[in-house]
């Protein structure tokens, strides 16, 4: 309870964007970079001159009167990132460069400035009464804080990215920043993150335009680990075909100097239960005697490289350069065998990984970036010191790199203000999305609906309708009306099965 009463109090998202907006104020020109940046123009250096790179429209003079985007749409119309930006609704996902006009039935003190009243600058969410927002800038940096994320095939980095949430950096520990619920500890292949994230935050604002709009959650064939459609043909072992599947046949594995399971089960192998050996349920291949450092996927590619899975689970880029890999090594074998001696003018890579950073080296690094302008604009933002230090080391010490913008360092310094603030040193205030929902699940006695049996549409009402052909389980009868195609897989619906429980 008194967690769910802090959460609820928290749910005033609006000083987060007021404060990104004080933070992205500064301007080179009369308009900020990113502004610039989202409406297609970079500047050039030549006073406040701003040029695309698409079109080579080039714009100086700026005034506040002039919105960049507005300009490079009335003098470029043509240009192919004006037409591939212009939205044809203003109620859809926003692009990044979105003006978004609203009213508010809150008195204004700022008629005489109606620009001030009607523009929110990106990269924010449009934090209006009536209508809710989140830019294309934000989405990207909410991608970037999963960077790190545990190698795993459920639930993947799109399943977390479509619920709204954002990695905390630490194990599998995600919050959304909107109504700030954390969670960690998923299970895999069990635990749906924007199902948890609708039925633990139903007021939260991202979970409600997503409900609003009826955007389809990701289908199985959306998971890179899930087999394609017509793969499935050609499997030696159908019935692994599916990660789950291959996950249940690793019960007698032994985790003690071998590979994760869930590298395993990723690259596509099942457990054949003697030893270490495992093999492929598309081309059969087998391997065993793993390291504790070997990369199953890798492996995969690299011993049965003709394996249409191995080249689909790495893509086309890591499955080319395993091959080029290979075929080096091959031919450095060969010159041995004739006692050729390579000779390079190359010198080795310098590896700055995190390991060769020591903690002298560590602090100067962190030292020189606290300087910086915009490092400094944070503590205006009432972001402490020692919040933003540490949002520097790690992220220089995990990620082995600078912030990509200077966006992605407020968001990363308010996720972990959050994080102190919400959890405060109790581990109960982190949510374990399997054993919450359980308890909810108890409430059924008392003549509630189990949250997992709500409409995913309306989540008031029970479900009670099938799709057929596909099966799936997700809408009531009203509902159901007005359904064309299945929220889970996407499929044409060709009629409904009534289910009574």
């Amino acid at each position: 309870m008194d967690h769910r009463s802090k959460r609820v109090k928290a749910m005033n998202y609006k000083p987060f964007m007021v404060r990104l907006r004080q933070f992205l104020s500064p301007k080179q020109g009369v308009h900020s970079n990113i502004a610039m940046r989202a409406a297609g123009f970079s500047y050039t250096g030549n006073a406040d001159t701003a040029r695309c790179d698409t079109c080579a429209l080039e714009v100086s003079n700026w005034t506040l009167n002039m919105k960049p985007f507005t300009i490079h749409a009335q003098r470029s119309p043509k240009c192919e990132f004006v037409r591939s930006r212009q939205p044809s609704d203003i109620t859809t996902l926003s692009p990044i460069h979105a003006t978004i006009q609203c009213t508010s039935s809150s008195p204004s003190h700022d008629e005489d400035r109606p620009s001030k009243r009607q523009k929110i600058d990106p990269p924010l969410a449009s934090m209006c009464s009536n209508t809710w927002v989140e830019t294309e800038t934000l989405k990207e940096i909410r991608r970037r804080t999963f960077s790190h994320w545990p190698k795993r095939s459920s639930p993947s980095v799109e399943h977390m990215i479509e619920a709204g949430f954002f990695s905390c950096n630490i194990g599998d520990r995600v919050i959304c920043i909107y109504c700030n619920i954390i969670c960690q500890q998923w299970m895999q292949y069990t635990d749906d993150p924007r199902e948890v994230h609708r039925i633990l935050s139903p007021q939260c604002p991202f979970v409600r335009f997503i409900s609003s709009h009826h955007l389809p959650s990701l289908s199985n064939n959306d998971d890179p680990c899930e087999p394609k459609s017509g793969m499935l043909e050609g499997a030696s072992h159908r019935a692994y075909a599916h990660p789950k599947d291959r996950h249940a046949s690793f019960k007698e594995w032994s985790t003690e100097r071998l590979p994760s399971v869930d590298d395993l089960v990723n690259a596509g192998f099942f457990y054949s239960g003697m030893g270490s050996l495992v093999t492929c349920f598309y081309c059969n291949g087998s391997l065993q005697n793993w390291g504790p450092a070997d990369n199953p996927k890798v492996e995969h590619a690299r011993w049965f490289p003709h394996c249409a899975y191995a080249k689909h689970v790495c893509g086309k880029e890591f499955y080319q350069k395993v091959q080029d890999a290979v075929r080096r090594n091959e031919k450095s074998k060969a010159r041995s065998k004739f006692g050729v001696q390579e000779t390079t003018t190359a010198t080795a890579p310098v590896n700055t990984s995190s390991e060769t950073l020591d903690s002298g080296v560590l602090e100067r690094l962190v030292a020189a970036r606290l300087d910086l302008p915009y490092s400094r604009r944070l503590l205006d933002q009432n972001f402490r010191l020692s919040i933003i230090k540490r949002c520097w080391e790690d992220q220089l010490l995990f990620k082995g790199d600078d912030f990509h913008t200077e966006t992605d360092l407020f968001v990363a310094c308010m996720i972990l203000q959050k994080q102190i603030e919400i959890i405060a040193g109790k581990a109960e205030n982190i949510i374990v999305p399997s054993e919450r929902l359980k308890k909810l699940s108890a409430n059924s006695e008392l003549g509630t609906v189990q949250p997992l049996l709500l409409c995913s549409l309306c989540a008031t009402n029970e479900k009670q309708l099938a799709c057929v052909p596909c099966g799936h389980f997700s809408v009531c009868v009203p509902c159901g009306h007005n359904l064309r195609s299945c929220l889970i897989c996407h499929n044409d619906i060709m009629g409904f099965v009534r289910i009574y429980l």
